[in-house]
């Protein structure tokens, strides 16, 4: 086993202390980053995120939500904005160039969706 910032929202555990200080969940994070949420929160708290290196897991990625694709990228940058706002509420500037830089990818997204419906 060894430390890490954080691991994948796919499959991860928590013992009862840290349960009761990164928890309840954030409900304004849907489907995307929550991981990255609670490893920061973790972190600044000075709690250990382990990985089991003998854990196997088969994550299908995108296996729920491909026929909801601009939905689901929706849901990718409105928790990554909110994220980055949380933690990071004084790079507002830097905020909202990342928000920028999805921008372009979302309305490919969404002309694509557009397009075949």
């Amino acid at each position: 086993n060894y430390q890490v910032y954080g691991v994948s929202g796919c499959c991860f555990a928590f013992n009862k202390l840290t349960f009761e200080k990164v928890f309840p969940l954030d409900e304004n994070i849907f489907l995307y980053n929550e991981e990255w949420l609670l490893s920061e929160m973790s972190f600044r708290k000075n709690l250990r995120t382990m990985v089991n290196k003998n854990a196997v897991i088969l994550h299908m990625h995108g296996a729920t939500t491909k026929k909801i694709k601009m939905f689901s990228y929706y849901c990718f940058i409105k928790s990554e904005f909110y994220v980055l706002r949380t933690l990071f509420p004084k790079f507002l500037i830097l905020n909202l160039i990342i928000l920028l830089m999805r921008l372009p990818k979302f309305l490919f997204v969404y002309l694509k969706e557009r397009i075949k419906n």
